[in-house]
């Protein structure tokens, strides 16, 4: 039960710290090198079936987002 308060209140530490980054980009219109290493940790392409390829989006303290 511990373990699982520990985790809530690092997880809404983490959305917060989110939250604070991303408000920072509010206005802009176009993403570059400085705010995609502030904001994503990693991105996972997958192999091209047919016309169809899945990306993978980490962010930082949000974790994976599919499109």
């Amino acid at each position: 039960m511990q373990g699982e308060l520990h985790q809530k209140s690092q997880d809404e530490r983490d959305i917060d710290e989110f939250i604070r980054r991303i408000r920072q980009y509010a206005e802009v219109e176009e993403l570059d090198r400085t705010m995609a290493l502030d904001l994503i940790h990693h991105v996972e392409v997958g192999a091209k079936d047919m016309e169809v390829r899945e990306i993978a989006i980490h962010y930082k303290f949000l974790g994976k987002f599919e499109d």
